[in-house]
């Protein structure tokens, strides 16, 4: 079987969850590949240098994409006409008629494929689709998007479900949104598959020197947020938690942040001088010898987002044996049927600052108890993940 993996909207400079989810089923396909399987990742001109350079070493191939210079600009005019119109399928007509050959060579070159970047590139390939589709937030949280974003996401979201032969959530939670918020989708086209976790990377085995940037954490005890900078990431929450928390203890609990800022760091700035924080460390995107530092050093791992499909974080501080600590939203409690989570209230910064005092009061036992999730996480490994994916793409292939 040809099996291909459409990485086109793969943005090569972004560092976070979707580019980590994306990685660890290709490796995790790559790892578990079939004798008579040709593995095809299909990129483009922006990503492809990159691409090639992560994974030119495991003998898959590479088939480019590109369209024409004007593409970018149709596609946005597409787009804004499918919101004005209501009529989400336009981009796919478009691909089926004026760009029948390329779609023509995507065809020629897979049997099938997965796209794990919860959008498709091309609607007018033919090749059964497998879609991990993340979260459709902008559906329940209009607020945290521009105008314009939230136009520019309605059509690519609707035609992706339409146009994919099955959809993959990794809860129960996000299957529960498509079908209530895309009437069109059918139950049985959803399936829930898990995240996984690369449990080579992620592991306790590491060099133990700190990062000279890190010094200062050198003797402290830090809980560790590894969260884009976004609204919905709750960070000012966690802001009144700390000053809660150190009111009451008479110590600060160091915490440490990583991730882009989309715009929200002066507000969190602006609260941290308000409560006087001072071992608040935002250390902005960070490499990922760092994060793997700052998993295996931290005191507990912490997953605030206020809308989520699930948590790779969550998994991967499991993979450390790290305590959980995470917003109390469906995704999560689904979560906390296979690992140690400490669920906290999603708006209350009290639940949360009494979280902290447990952690320090209750430290030996509640780390004994974390270091459960080692052995927990073994059933989220990225090969039995993707062995799940491939399972569903040959029955596609089949139909």
């Amino acid at each position: 079987m040809k099996l291909g993996v459409d990485l086109c909207v793969l943005d090569p400079d972004y560092v976070g969850g979707i580019n980590t989810f994306a990685f660890g089923l290709v490796h995790g396909l790559i790892a578990t590949r079939e004798p008579d399987e040709e593995l095809v990742l299909l990129v483009t001109d922006r990503n492809e240098a990159m691409l090639r350079n992560m994974f030119a070493s495991f003998d898959v191939a590479f088939l480019n994409t590109a369209a024409s210079r004007w593409s970018a600009r149709i596609d946005s005019l597409l787009f804004k006409a499918s919101w004005l119109t209501r009529e989400y399928r336009l981009r796919a007509w478009y691909d089926r008629i004026f760009r029948a050959a390329l779609m023509h060579r995507i065809d020629n070159a897979i049997d099938a494929y997965v796209a794990p970047m919860t959008v498709l590139k091309w609607y007018g390939v033919r090749a059964p689709a497998l879609l991990s589709i993340h979260d459709i937030q902008q559906e329940y949280h209009p607020e945290f998007f521009s105008w314009y974003d939230r136009i520019r996401r309605w059509a690519p979201y609707r035609a992706s479900a339409w146009r994919a032969a099955a959809i993959q959530a990794s809860s129960l939670y996000i299957k529960d949104c498509l079908i209530e918020k895309f009437l069109f989708v059918k139950p049985d086209k959803v399936i829930v598959i898990s995240e996984g976790v690369d449990l080579e990377r992620f592991s306790m085995e590491g060099p133990d020197e700190i990062p000279p940037s890190l010094t200062a954490l050198r003797e402290s005890d830090f809980v560790f947020y590894p969260a884009q900078l976004w609204a919905h990431k709750n960070h000012l929450m966690l802001m009144d938690a700390l000053a809660l928390y150190r009111d009451e203890a008479g110590v600060e609990m160091p915490c440490v942040m990583t991730g882009h800022d989309y715009g929200i760091w002066p507000d969190i700035r602006a609260r941290m001088e308000k409560h006087g924080l001072k071992q608040v460390h935002y250390l902005g995107r960070v490499s990922f010898e760092r994060v793997l530092w700052l998993y295996r050093n931290c005191l507990a791992v912490l997953a605030l987002g206020l809308h989520e499909s699930s948590s790779l974080p969550l998994r991967e501080g499991a993979a450390f044996g790290k305590p959980l600590i995470c917003l109390n939203i469906a995704p999560n409690r689904e979560a906390g049927e296979h690992f140690r989570i400490r669920l906290v209230d999603r708006t209350d910064p009290r639940d949360l600052a009494d979280a902290f005092h447990a952690l320090s009061a209750n430290r030996d036992d509640i780390l004994n108890a974390a270091r459960q999730n080692v052995s927990l996480s073994r059933n989220f490994d990225w090969k039995d993940i993707a062995s799940e994916y491939r399972r569903l793409l040959k029955q596609l292939v089949r139909v």
